[in-house]
């Protein structure tokens, strides 16, 4: 178990990039406790004041409001994965200059979250990867664990249990 005990329903990995924060914002304004893990001290720390690190035009009220009702906290503490219900992976994927995507940029990006993954959670996987621009990487279970259940984007394949 690690030192963080609070339960939370959602982890957003990427939370405060362009995509895994409005992300994170949405799930908290639905009610549920929301933490945007990421590796960026500074945009944390901005986030937890209560400001967007990039334009959203309407987001920085909602923010606000979710960081007041308790939904949502923004940590660069990988430990917070372990008792979350869900995580939502939204680690974007580099592409080489014809556009073949990094097959192993996710596992690499995933090395510090792996201790704390743990059997029962929803694991979904958002890439940042247009199925136009290369191929998609098959889900495998990272270094030590067993496979997990795994949701990817839109009109991508599925695989569950």
């Amino acid at each position: 178990m690690s030192a963080n005990p609070e339960i939370h329903d959602v982890v957003v990995v990427g939370g405060c990039g362009r995509v895994g924060l409005p992300l994170a914002i949405a799930f908290a304004t639905q009610g549920l406790t929301v933490h945007s893990y990421d590796l960026n001290d500074a945009v944390v720390k901005q986030v937890n004041d209560g400001t967007m690190p990039f334009d959203e035009p309407g987001a920085d009220e909602l923010l606000r409001e979710a960081l007041a009702a308790g939904r949502l906290r923004a940590t660069t503490d990988p430990a917070a994965i372990e008792n979350a219900d869900a995580v939502v992976i939204v680690i974007g994927t580099p592409v080489d200059e014809h556009l073949n995507p990094d097959p192993n940029a996710l596992p690499r990006a995933l090395v510090s979250c792996n201790p704390y993954f743990r059997d029962g959670q929803l694991i979904v996987l958002k890439p940042a990867l247009r199925e136009t621009e290369g191929r998609w990487p098959r889900p495998r279970p990272l270094a030590g664990n067993r496979p997990r259940p795994a949701v990817r984007g839109p009109r991508a394949n599925r695989r569950i249990g």
